[in-house]
């Protein structure tokens, strides 16, 4: 199951089977009171002033580029996100997992209504996302991380593969063997992590984009091969991305066109199943560049001379024809007699044969070319001291 479903998840979710989904993440708005909407920017090389400077005196243009956005202010969070993960539940297998990933502002009162809703024996683990990137307040402790609240369906029945964890470095390598400094260490409850760096081939531009590597350890290990990944607050699809390397299946829901555009155009190459929306027509193949096309081979014939031999000297032409001249000395030593020129087209002894063994012909000439081939005696080297390097 590959779905992308543009609509209000509160509408989409009573319409999809029931417990099809072994485990479920979402990553809804954090509730920050602003606009979600990051800048983006397009920088061209050009000739002329340009707009900004770079390396060895070039300019570049510089223009903006249409971002998604979608508002993040809410005066009940709770009331709006509560009731929407109520309606998921039922899409959860017995044995599934709900994973909500917040910040601050809220983490702590969904925690509460998580507690209410699901009891607080089916919480499992608080994870925290840290990673050190961005500005820093001078004001008070940067914030610099983020939430993610796991709950279990059934408190002693959910699925976790252990041996699914990647491993990570050990701080202090050498309080160890060295077979466990190569093995590496199990994660714990604090998941040091970059962002999606800004020129990655993550980023796909939608603002609160989550990388790959978060997903990757949240689905590998709460999830098995063949398994179905519901999120209904979708973004970017990172969280379908991240279940079709693992060979998951995948449901995602989003009410804003531009992330279900981003997200398909992001898994176009697994087709995903569009509902809402038509998959953008992928851009058309650049032209083939034109191959020049070779001479057909010649055919065979006996006035071609198949093996040249080296010739002494070269002639002036003296009228409309070529002529090769005879040998002033004869040579007493040639075991085989001579043998008269052939009248034949020309050989362009310049141009390399076409095929193995058939040489070129020369169509504006019809006497051989002779070709005067001059080798110099090489000496041998005995060692690398006998070479002399010239000096610069």
């Amino acid at each position: 199951m590959k779905r992308i479903i543009l609509g209000d998840n509160a509408e989409v979710l009573p319409t999809l089977p029931e417990g099809f989904a072994r485990l479920i993440y979402i990553d809804p708005p954090f509730n920050t009171g602003e606009p979600q909407k990051r800048e983006r920017i397009r920088v061209v090389a050009t000739d002329g002033a340009g707009d900004r400077g770079g390396f060895g005196g070039r300019r570049y243009e510089v223009s903006k580029v249409e971002s998604g956005s979608y508002e993040d202010d809410f005066g009940d969070f709770e009331a709006f996100l509560m009731p929407r993960i109520q309606l998921a539940l039922r899409c959860l297998t017995p044995d599934g997992s709900l994973f909500v990933h917040l910040d601050y502002r809220e983490v702590h009162y969904i925690k509460v209504a998580l507690d209410r809703l699901l009891g607080r024996k089916h919480f499992k683990n608080e994870i925290i996302w840290a990673y050190d990137f961005g500005g820093r307040s001078r004001n008070r402790w940067p914030s610099k991380h983020d939430t993610i609240l796991w709950y279990t369906k059934d408190p002693n029945d959910y699925v976790f593969h252990f041996d699914e964890m990647d491993r990570i470095p050990y701080m202090a390598p050498g309080l160890v063997s060295k077979e466990k400094a190569k093995r590496g260490k199990t994660p714990t409850d604090v998941w040091w992590h970059t962002i999606v760096p800004t020129a990655g081939r993550e980023k796909t531009g939608y603002p609160t984009q989550k990388p790959l590597g978060i997903l990757n350890r949240v689905i590998k290990v709460h999830s098995s091969p063949g398994d179905v990944v519901l999120d209904f607050f979708a973004g970017s699809g990172t969280t379908a991305e991240a279940a079709i390397r693992h060979d998951r299946g995948f449901v995602l829901i989003d009410s804003n066109p531009e992330a279900v555009r981003v997200a398909a155009t992001r898994l176009a190459r697994f087709e995903p199943e569009c509902i809402g929306f038509e998959l953008p027509p992928p851009p058309p193949p650049p032209l083939p560049l034109p191959v020049p096309s070779l001479p057909p081979p010649l055919p065979s014939s006996p006035s071609f001379v198949a093996d040249t031999a080296v010739l002494e000297s070269t002639p002036e032409p003296s009228g409309p024809e070529l002529s090769t001249p005879e040998p002033s000395t004869p040579e007493p030593s040639s075991p085989e007699p001579s043998t008269p020129e052939p009248s034949t087209p020309e050989i362009c002894a310049e141009v390399p044969p076409i095929g193995p063994g058939v040489p070129e012909i020369c169509p504006e000439v019809e006497g051989p070319l002779p070709v005067p081939i001059h080798v110099e005696p090489v000496e041998p080297v005995s060692s690398l001291h006998d070479f002399t390097f010239p000096s610069e």
